[in-house]
């Protein structure tokens, strides 16, 4: 049977470990964690020897901070002037109480299924976790190196949104894995404080509600942040003594926290967490994917610059004290930079005449929305203002949502959506607004344009609302939208006899919807409960208790941990009625006597 790490915070258990370092040695907690700080001051500074894994790690902040001041004070040598990341002892070895369902886990043939899928189809690109260091713990290779629970979970979530197109087990099992992720994040069950920002990042893959700022992608991108800061990912640490695996993962987890940031920032309109000015971080190189037999380090290489680029010109456009002649200098020189981008774009990365993969897809999706964010007109332009280059922008955008709808179109027909992640979501939003803007243009031949393309997106829009709650929002709002704008003619009579014969079915099934449901809408939604049934309760066996000391599970396998199904404690009905459609978009939907532009 094969064998896998038992599931606690990995820490480990490690024969270097003294009595003193251990949480059982008659000390109380808070004893144990108030020492922290004198032992740290009271070494030999700096310490002498590479920083490991399982070691704790101060970073000691700016000149500003007194623990930098009290440090340099200590630190003698010369060639440590620079240096501003330091190891002290060993991580106290802690399992917290928490709740025996967050601890559960799936068999272990979908288990792999889900750890391929991710390593398979998002590592690749986004590289979040070391492979290489993960796999020998998954496979229970190097024992005293423990699989961390909370990011097993939260690479289950991600693995299981990669499957759902074909695997209706996998799409009603992607709360529960949120769940229990969540919850051993929230009990502080990991030791190591990088597996915090791991987590962070792949809970962003569940489902995403626009007005909850504590539960959705900007609100765990700003946790990352948090944890960046405080371990120090944003300063460059070549100079210091910490292991080559964590300089080379600390580079990889700043770039992709950073990609996360710019595009969550400006798919929400609210202030990026990161200021590279304040960074040193060494740039995203091939050397950094040591680690990642997948990965594909041009795309994320290149996708960090197109970032990179985005977030300079956001900066200056929405700076409050910004003139609009600041902004049209920014609006400039952001094109100049794109048009030198997308022209030296290496041939890999190059969009093909059709079926992109998943990262030329999703980089050109990108580079295609920042287009429009940077071009598109006002909403209600002064007539007496319109921009000389207005025409320009206007082609610009066109020309971008062609592109967009095109490489959607392709991953829709190969049923690839599934691969994408939540800011695709945004770039669909973003093309729709512009083509619903033109349906009523005045000159046919654009209007039947805008029409095509708009059913073309709504058509993606309808796939890609399987996977995303937040596509399930903007569906309805298009829809229903489209169908009052399909009717011109149409009297407000003939609409309420029409309505009124519609059966049930073809209704919202929201019961407090603001307005009807006249494209049947939520048979596409699947509003109505789910049909899809969990796996079959598990069988017995071994619990996970709390008495992880001294290794005494260590050596628990694989199959005696892990249950014979999912036990997922609510259907897929449950998990989406604990995530509401967002209101925001229903007082949308509520309208403000239809004053809309689309």
């Amino acid at each position: 049977m094969d064998r896998i790490a038992r599931p606690s915070s990995s820490t480990g258990h490690y024969q270097h470990d003294s009595p003193s370092t251990m949480q059982d040695s008659g000390e109380s907690e808070e004893t144990y964690e108030t020492r922290n700080l004198a032992d740290f001051i009271g070494q030999d500074l700096p310490k002498v020897g590479e920083i490991s894994r399982s070691e704790r790690l101060y970073f000691i902040g700016t000149e500003f901070s007194n623990l930098n001041h009290l440090v340099r004070h200590r630190a003698l040598r010369r060639d440590q002037k620079d240096v501003l990341h330091f190891g002290t002892r060993r991580l106290a070895r802690k399992v917290p109480s928490v709740p025996e369902e967050a601890l559960k886990l799936p068999p272990k043939a979908l288990a792999d299924e889900l750890v391929t899928a991710y390593f398979i189809h998002v590592n690749p690109g986004f590289p979040i976790v070391d492979e290489d260091e993960f796999m020998t713990s998954y496979k229970g290779s190097d024992v005293p190196k423990l699989v961390s629970l909370p990011l097993l979970n939260a690479i289950f979530l991600v693995g299981a949104h990669v499957l759902s197109s074909t695997r209706d087990d996998c799409r009603a099992s992607t709360y529960t894995f949120f769940r229990r992720a969540k919850t051993l994040f929230d009990y502080r069950f990991e030791q190591h404080r990088e597996t915090y920002l791991q987590v962070a990042l792949l809970l962003t893959w569940q489902c995403d509600n626009l007005e909850d700022i504590v539960d959705n992608s900007w609100h765990w991108i700003g946790i990352g942040a948090r944890t960046a800061f405080g371990m120090g990912m944003h300063r460059d640490a070549r100079a210091s003594t910490l292991n080559a695996i964590d300089k080379r993962q600390w580079v990889r987890l700043w770039w992709c926290l950073f990609q996360f940031d710019v595009m969550v920032s400006a798919s929400f309109g609210r202030p990026q967490a990161i200021n590279l000015e304040e960074s040193d971080t060494p740039i995203l190189d091939e050397s950094h994917f040591q680690g990642i037999p997948h990965g594909n380090p041009t795309f994320a290489i290149e996708h960090t610059k197109l970032c990179i680029i985005f977030s300079k010109a956001m900066r200056r456009r929405v700076a409050l004290r910004a003139t609009e002649a600041d902004r049209v200098v920014a609006t400039k020189e952001a094109d100049e930079e794109l048009a030198e981008f997308i022209t030296q774009l290496p041939q890999s990365l190059q969009i093909p005449h059709s079926h992109p993969d998943t990262w030329q897809a999703t980089l050109h999706l990108s580079y295609h929305n920042f287009l429009i964010l940077l071009h598109r007109p006002p909403p209600h332009q002064d007539p007496n203002r319109v921009s000389p280059h207005s025409a320009t922008d206007h082609s610009i955008c066109s020309d971008a949502v062609v592109a967009i709808d095109s490489i959607f179109a392709s991953l829709r027909s190969r049923k690839s959506l599934c691969n994408l992640w939540l800011p695709s979501v945004h770039v669909l939003f973003t093309s729709l607004l512009h083509v619903a803007s033109e349906l009523n243009s005045p000159n046919p031949l654009i209007a039947a344009k805008s029409s095509r393309m708009f059913d073309s997106l709504i058509h993606t829009l309808q796939d890609i609302s399987q996977y995303w709650i937040y596509a399930k929002s903007l569906l309805r709002l298009f829809e229903e939208r489209a169908m009052w704008k399909k009717r011109p003619t149409e009297s407000s009579e003939d609409r309420s006899t029409q309505q009124s014969q519609e059966s049930p079915i073809t209704r919202t099934g929201v019961s407090d919807s603001l307005r009807p449901d006249p494209l049947g809408v939520s048979s596409i939604m699947g509003d109505a409960p789910s049909t899809l049934q969990t796996t079959s309760a598990p069988l017995p066996g071994p619990a996970y208790g709390f008495n992880f000391d001294f290794g005494v599970n260590q050596g628990l396998s694989y199959g005696e941990g892990f249950s014979n199904g999912l036990d997922i404690a609510g259907n897929g009905s449950e998990a989406i009625d604990l995530l509401p459609v967002p209101s925001v978009l229903e007082f949308l939907l509520a309208g403000v006597d239809n004053q809309y532009e689309f």
